[in-house]
């Protein structure tokens, strides 16, 4: 009776490991509508380049190039045009993992956006712990909070300096990085109107803010 019960629970394990979903299945069931530049097909042949060892590009339906250059298990990077990319990151939960989608629009300074799933697809109203440093609405107070979020004044610089440097950081905008490796997330201020040496100057008052995933939610570190 032993052995019967050790059988079964042998057979079960492969199947169970194999309901499993990984990144490359995620890719395949996203929904046309949340990357209009890639249908099945078109996100299915980037899939067979990586297994084919080969640079993972095709023509998009915009006749644009759209690249994947990173595939793991649980996560995935694609320029899907010259001023656009896709990060998606599968995050453990309790119940039903969670996708996170961070889309990066550049022009040439980069703005990213934050959106969560379910592994059906099914959109998530929850910021999971990333009040503050997700899509703004466009009010003078969030973009406040923000410039107030990622930037620290040094003590060697005085309080007036401090506040003409953020005065050079118009309009607001902050991207996002999602680490291929562990369940990370970065958050950082895009510069997009300074000369050069007004950023080397913006250097000394910039702050990144990172992210980890713990018990089904980001927290900073």
């Amino acid at each position: 009776m032993k052995k019967l019960a050790f059988i079964l629970i042998a057979l079960c394990v492969p199947a169970l490991a194999g309901a499993q979903l990984s990144m490359r299945d995620l890719w395949l069931s996203m929904p046309d509508s949340l990357c209009t530049c890639l249908d099945r097909n078109l996100r299915t042949e980037l899939l067979d380049f990586v297994d084919m060892g080969v640079k993972a590009e095709v023509k998009n339906r915009m006749n644009g190039q759209s690249t994947m250059d990173t595939l793991t298990a649980d996560y995935t990077r694609v320029h899907l045009s010259e001023s656009s990319a896709i990060q998606l990151k599968l995050l453990p939960a309790q119940a039903d993992s969670v996708v996170c989608m961070v889309r990066t629009f550049s022009a040439p300074a980069s703005e990213s956006f934050v959106s969560f799933f379910s592994t059906s697809w099914q959109p998530i109203a929850s910021d999971f712990g990333l009040s503050g440093v997700g899509v703004m609405q466009g009010t003078d107070a969030e973009a406040s909070a923000l410039l107030d979020a990622f930037t620290e004044r040094p003590d060697t610089m005085s309080e007036s300096r401090f506040q003409e440097l953020k005065k050079l950081i118009d309009p607001v905008m902050v991207s996002a990085s999602l680490s291929p490796v562990h369940p990370e997330i970065t958050f950082s201020l895009s510069i997009p109107v300074a000369t050069a040496e007004e950023k080397q100057q913006l250097s000394a008052i910039l702050v990144q803010r990172k992210y980890k995933w713990e018990g089904g939610r980001f927290n900073k570190y």
